[in-house]
């Protein structure tokens, strides 16, 4: 049987054969992750696939000794170090989880398995990909707004729960501002 957040996620796309369901059910395999450790880590080649069932992680690399956090994912969301997996190649950055988690995972070979034998699974992958791209790009978009207040606003209007979950430090460092700076906008509300 599939996770709820899993099947809550393909709920949206032409329903999946229970053939390939089960083909799924097989390969998907699931842990716990503690607060505070790597799912995935910098320079090292990522091997699997994630759905986060409970949680929440943050993805960040490093730059000159600084931690900086380009991602947020919760529950119901996909985790993958997307040019390590596809190209397989060494991961640009970390993904840590900042709660107790717990994630269901395929490997690259599942999922090229997956992707081969099923059709309509190979569609599914294809659509939760472009996803992925066009939020990426929302992201990119209000990150690169001038303006420190906008892209508070933005986080806070579009993903409120992750403002309240996240520790301040990480939030100032994925809208490229300072603490400080951070703590003076929400104090000015």
């Amino acid at each position: 049987m599939l996770p709820q957040n899993l099947l809550t996620l393909f709920a949206s796309f032409p329903p999946l054969s229970t053939i390939c369901l089960q083909a799924l059910a097989n390969c998907l395999q699931h842990k716990t992750v503690n607060k505070g450790e790597l799912l995935e880590r910098q320079h090292q080649v990522s091997q699997n696939i994630y759905f986060i069932e409970t949680g929440l992680f943050r993805s960040y690399y490093h730059v000159q000794n600084q931690e900086i956090s380009s991602w947020f994912m919760k529950a119901g969301d996909v985790i993958i170090s997307v040019q390590s997996f596809f190209t397989q190649t060494p991961s640009q950055e970390n993904i840590q989880a900042l709660e107790e988690s717990i994630v269901f995972y395929i490997s690259k070979n599942d999922y090229e398995n997956l992707c081969f034998t099923y059709t309509e699974f190979h569609y599914l992958a294809r659509k939760l990909t472009e996803q992925y791209y066009v939020k990426a790009e929302k992201r990119i978009f209000h990150l690169h707004q001038p303006d420190a207040r906008t892209r508070y606003q933005y986080l806070l209007q579009h993903h409120s729960d992750i403002v309240q979950r996240v520790p301040l430090k990480y939030i100032a460092s994925y809208l490229n501002i300072t603490t400080e700076t951070l703590s003076r906008i929400r104090a000015s509300r």
